[in-house]
């Protein structure tokens, strides 16, 4: 885990047999912050942006560490944006298929790139907002 910046945290896990579930993981974060006592009132609300790493399996080097960033930065936005709507704590959770070509991301833009191929059906967006064409609707407006 990493100190991204202020309100950001950067957790990298390697993609394997023993990684943690998106839900487990985002649960346990969320107990974290319920459990802990401050001193003074805090929000609890926990917005988490998810994505495997390697992105690709199968092309591990087609995605370098800045476009996992922007990835990673979609994924917590439109995290934020449904955390802001509902008034609770979302997790967004971006995942290749197994087969996803390499080629479809071979661009400058690699939030064009991961919209496009959310629409062909490359990523699956796994969320704790059970609504994914309103999650579509975000990543087209943002």
């Amino acid at each position: 885990m990493y100190h991204f910046s202020d309100a950001s945290l950067l957790y990298i896990e390697k993609n394997g047999s023993e990684r943690s579930e998106p839900e487990i993981l985002f649960n346990q974060i969320q107990s974290w912050l319920n459990d802990f006592a401050p001193e003074r009132k805090i929000n609890r609300i926990v917005r988490i942006g998810i994505a495997d790493y390697p992105f690709l399996p199968r092309a591990y080097t087609a995605i370098n560490d800045k476009e996992l960033l922007d990835i990673l930065l979609m994924a917590t936005n439109i995290a934020r944006e449904l955390s802001l709507s509902e008034g609770q704590s979302h997790w967004v959770y971006f995942k290749a298929i197994d087969n996803a070509p390499a080629a479809s991301f071979a661009s400058e833009n690699i939030r064009l790139s991961c919209k496009q191929a959310i629409n062909q059906g490359l990523i699956k967006v796994h969320s704790s907002y059970k609504n994914e064409d309103n999650i579509k609707k975000l990543l087209k407006d943002g």
